[in-house]
């Protein structure tokens, strides 16, 4: 029985990479296994299509030793909470002629992109 994994997640990808460099498997193999599958691979990866640059950053990352496959925690702003969206939603429930400078000044934290988001 044949299973399908018509759409993939990133670390499914990855993982492939990974057992293949952990098998010695060079990039250009790797890459070329997935663009021209063998019948046995042809039913289980059937639209996916992995660029060599993609193989080849992933590889290199196994050799120096990474061992995770799923990404990085980014810098940056983070996204917009739950608690802050559902705040934003009671407020215009009990008052819809509020602005979004209001809803900053009443909501700790909060910055006037961030509320116009949530209401859109």
């Amino acid at each position: 029985m044949e299973v399908y994994i018509v759409d993939p997640t990133k670390c499914e990808i990855r993982s492939v990479i990974r057992f293949l460099h952990a098998k010695g498997t060079p990039p250009v193999d790797i890459h070329r296994r997935h663009t021209s599958l063998s019948p046995i691979d042809r039913g289980v990866w059937r639209q996916v299509y992995v660029h060599i640059q993609h193989v080849q950053k992933w590889y290199g990352e196994f050799r120096a030793g990474r061992k995770e496959v799923h990404d990085k925690e980014r810098s940056g702003r983070r996204p917009v909470s739950e608690a802050v969206i559902k705040m934003v939603q009671r407020e215009v429930l009990e008052n819809r002629r509020i602005t979004v400078r209001e809803f900053v000044a009443r909501i700790p934290g909060s910055y006037y992109g961030t509320v116009e988001r949530s209401l859109t």
